[in-house]
């Protein structure tokens, strides 16, 4: 018995500091006895009926394979589960030998290929996913960590199996044993997957159940390598290489209360109904486009332990008013969020109103996960550029306003930020101080209901005069290139309705910018409107 205290699953603390977790497949994700049982018989019978032996030579041929038929478990060192195929193939190959039987490796090899092609057709892997595998791969998502797997499989049978699963939407990225020419303990898969998934070994963690599967993270440079003793090393063999040894994965350990939040608030600005809020991340803070937009997370009172989650687009001041200097998001380090107060939605626990209990210093969970489409990509340098949002919709075109006025935009840019009446945005300093500096910038608040703002646009696409005088350029669709953010009654988008159907609006910004030609932009085609889409 060992003396060793065995954590039944991986503590959130470990991951502390990691971005990318790195999974081995067999006897980590997936039931690894269940599986290379099933294909060695299969492998077995293919094998003995090519070169004519009866059937009694099943068990003797998965025996050499490294397969108990008794148990169907796989032997301790294998070699299948252990070694790479070409091993596997050597082994077999000595058993015909043994047998006087010519067998060549690359016979043996094509025997293999078409046990491949098989699974892969009709999906025959008698795949198990271990207890809490799944949920494991759900949290390290939700926490923004990338998940990746190497396995020394067969890439194509990786994805095969993950599809089959419940597995396959968490993970970014499958490397294979075809993929490397140097199998496990050398580094070199779990280096390949860091590199496709972009994220440093250092920043990265390997979760196995074999010393293998551990050496090779060591020597690859992994920040933590996981032992998991679901597999096929023992918790003794694995504690003698990391400290790092649990029972099995499971999502309970990532879920502590304590542990949810990984990012600091500082209020930046307030007033009763709005805040500028600026968010610390624990790590690094990632990169991302303007316009993009990540998440934030509080702990529910209703289910402790749990998040309430939901999208924001990351804001920006544009300027430093004090200085006037362009801001720079690569080079601060921390997010900023803009927000209006909402009343709770009823019987339902909403994240919004409690943003605005947060004092400086408190905490909160910040998604690693910035995404997006709106964008300046692909936009033509000479279009002049026209925003217009609605309250705390601001946020993303003030960045992307941002970014225009640092790449030095040829063209103009102007901000329409419509509200209800009283309304002034928090950024109103910035704003002035921008049209100061650079007289190619122009912002208007239009106070009043949506209404007033369409009727300022008809009335600017019917006059190009009075739209040069109040923009800076005439809105046409030849010339101009609008971006909407905020309300959705504002935007008048399409809403979907399943598969390529959507319901379009009759009121709202679009019907009318595209009845004088605009055209709306779409992730596969590029228009005239874009418009922010998370709703």
């Amino acid at each position: 018995m060992t003396t060793l205290p065995v954590i039944p699953v991986i503590p959130v603390e470990w991951l502390e500091g990691i971005r990318h977790v790195c999974c081995d497949k067999d006897g980590t994700l997936i039931d690894v006895h269940r599986y290379w049982s099933h294909t060695s018989r299969l492998r077995a019978e293919r094998l003995r009926e090519r070169f004519g032996f009866p059937p009694e030579a099943d068990g003797s041929l998965l025996d050499a394979m490294g397969i108990d038929e008794a148990t169907q478990t796989i032997k301790p060192g294998g070699p299948v589960g252990y070694a790479p195929r070409p091993v596997i193939i050597e082994a077999v190959r000595r058993w015909f030998a043994g047998r006087s039987a010519v067998a060549g490796a690359e016979e043996i090899a094509e025997m293999f290929r078409q046990v491949d092609q098989h699974q892969q057709a009709t999906g025959d892997y008698r795949i198990e996913v271990l207890p809490g595998a799944a949920a494991f791969l759900r949290s390290l998502r939700e926490r923004g960590i990338t998940v990746s797997v190497y396995t020394s499989d067969r890439r194509e049978h990786g994805l095969q199996m993950l599809k089959q699963t419940s597995l396959a939407p968490y993970v970014a990225e499958v490397v294979g044993g075809g993929c490397v020419t140097r199998p496990k303990p050398d580094p070199e898969g779990f280096l390949v997957a860091c590199k496709r998934v972009r994220i440093s070994p250092a920043e990265s963690a390997y979760v196995g159940d074999t010393v293998d599967d551990l050496a090779m993270g060591r020597s690859g440079g992994a920040k933590r390598v996981f032992g998991v003793a679901t597999g096929l090393d023992s918790v003794e063999e694995l504690a003698a290489h990391t400290a790092y040894v649990c029972g099995r994965l499971a999502e309970e350990a990532l879920e502590a209360p304590e542990r949810l939040y990984n990012a600091t608030v500082t209020v930046l600005k307030e007033r009763p109904d709005a805040r500028v809020i600026r968010v610390v991340p624990d790590g690094a803070a990632m990169r991302y486009q303007a316009g993009q937009y990540g998440s934030l997370g509080l702990q529910s009172d209703r289910n402790p332990g749990r998040l309430i989650k939901r999208p924001y687009s990351l804001a920006s001041p544009i300027v430093d008013s004090a200085t006037g200097a362009l801001v720079d998001h690569s080079e601060t380090g921390h997010y900023e969020f803009y927000f209006n107060r909402i009343p709770a939605a009823n019987g339902r626990e909403s994240l919004t109103p409690k943003l605005f209990a947060l004092k400086t210093g408190d905490r909160i969970h910040c998604g690693r996960k910035i995404t997006g489409y709106y964008t300046l990509d692909q936009i033509p340098r000479d279009r002049h550029l026209l925003f217009v949002d609605s309250t705390t919709g601001e946020s993303a075109n003030n960045a992307l306003i941002n970014q225009a006025l640092r790449e030095k935009w040829p063209a103009r840019i102007c901000q329409l930020s419509a509200g209800p009446d009283g309304w002034r945005s928090l950024y109103e300093a910035e704003h002035a101080a921008l049209m100061a500096r650079m007289p190619a910038y122009r912002y208007h608040a239009i106070a009043g209901s949506y209404q007033a703002l369409e009727s300022k646009m008809a009335a600017w696409l019917r006059d190009p005069g009075l739209a040069e005088e109040a923009l800076g350029f005439p809105l046409a669709p030849e010339r101009c290139q609008v971006f909407l953010c905020g309300d959705p009654q504002m935007i008048g988008a399409p809403a979907k309705q399943g598969a390529w159907r959507y319901q379009h609006a009759e009121q709202g910004l679009i019907p009318l910018l595209t009845a004088a030609g605009f055209t709306l932009s779409t992730r596969f085609k590029q228009g005239t409107i874009a418009h922010e889409a998370y709703w």
